[in-house]
């Protein structure tokens, strides 16, 4: 299977690295995708977001051409007129990233109009509740999942993830069956852990990544056996659902135990003064990290980092807990709305 592009990643927590993507992971991916977040019949896909991202390319680009849909492409995502450029495409299907829905829902009430919209792709996707009021107030059905540059097979939301919080569903599986996307979640030393047990998510599958571009050791260091070691953090509950913790790199050492800055970063974000968030570590002696949070309020609100620690308190673990709230009025992204680390 021969490396059709390269992709390089966002390099949200380190520099960015030139995935080699196989022309199997795109054409496999653009046939099962539709078939991944319930798309049925004739479609106009939306392509927002950049065409350098792997969601652009093979969700959106390689769906419409496996099946036969029209797709609308813009430059740019503009929150403000989006239900306007949504009727004036007259879309009916658009992905975004989880940031992009946090801008559409702090826009008025009245940003909203009727359009051909019914589904929005979001990922990472918003806790149950909120992603419910979002449903409602912008009459669409909202999906979430999860995948990346390596392996845009990754996982699907399930019937049963949907009302978990942090689930990101089960293995996607393609829709030629022609092979299994296989997950594993291990310890440090390569074992596998027991359901509920947090570990490291790795993959495998004949369309994943052969490496990265001019980087052999990095490659070695990912790809092990055949597996893709993702970097990120997650487990398996005894259904079968996949939840995400975080990016093992940002694990924050704190008391003897690990602490995923996104339950921080969650934890404050359901404040509701609260647009934006970071949550990172920082070194604090005998091989343990302060909690530090950096915040972004919504437009006329007030706060204080008092009422913040205070309303994590009842959400949190104390040792979770932040011990410095930082505020700021807006927070360092990348191309695709992520906070740049």
């Amino acid at each position: 299977m021969e490396t059709a592009a390269i992709v390089y990643t966002s390099g949200t927590t380190s520099r960015p690295k030139g995935v080699m993507v196989r022309h199997a992971a795109y054409t496999e991916t653009g046939a099962s995708f539709p078939g991944w977040i319930g798309l049925e019949g004739a479609q106009r896909l939306w392509a927002c977001l950049p065409l350098f991202h792997i969601n652009a390319q093979a969700y959106s680009l390689m769906s419409a051409l496996a099946h036969g849909f029209s797709m609308a492409l813009t430059p740019k995502f503009h929150a403000s007129t989006f239900w306007h450029e949504a009727r004036a495409l007259e879309v009916t299907s658009v992905n975004v990233v989880g940031a992009m829905l946090e801008f559409l829902a702090a826009q008025p009430e009245n940003s909203w109009v009727e359009s051909s919209l019914r589904t929005i792709y979001a990922a990472p996707g918003p806790p149950p509740a909120q992603r419910d009021q979002l449903e409602a107030r912008f009459h669409v059905r909202m999906l979430t999942g999860y995948g990346m540059s390596e392996n845009p097979f990754g996982c699907a939301e399930s019937q049963t993830s949907r009302v978990k919080a942090g689930s990101i569903g089960r293995p996607r599986q393609p829709a030629s069956r022609a092979f299994e996307n296989e997950l594993r979640i291990v310890d440090p030393n390569g074992g596998d852990v027991e359901a509920g047990e947090a570990g490291e998510l790795c993959f495998r599958n004949p369309v994943t990544t052969p490496g990265y571009w001019n980087a052999p050791e990095v490659t070695a260091a990912t790809i092990k056996d055949g597996w893709l070691h993702t970097g990120d953090a997650g487990y398996r509950d005894q259904e079968g659902d996949v939840f995400l913790t975080g990016r093992l790199k940002e694990m924050i050492r704190r008391r003897g135990e690990n602490i995923a800055p996104a339950e921080v970063e969650d934890a404050l974000l359901a404040h509701p003064t609260v647009r934006a968030a970071a949550v990172f570590g920082v070194p604090a002696g005998l091989q343990e990290d302060e909690v530090v949070a950096v915040v972004v309020l919504r437009n006329g609100a007030a706060s204080d980092e008092a009422a913040l620690k205070a309303w994590a308190a009842t959400r949190l673990a104390a040792y979770k807990v932040p011990s410095r709230i930082h505020f700021r009025d807006s927070l360092p992204t990348t191309a695709t709305h992520r906070v740049a680390k």
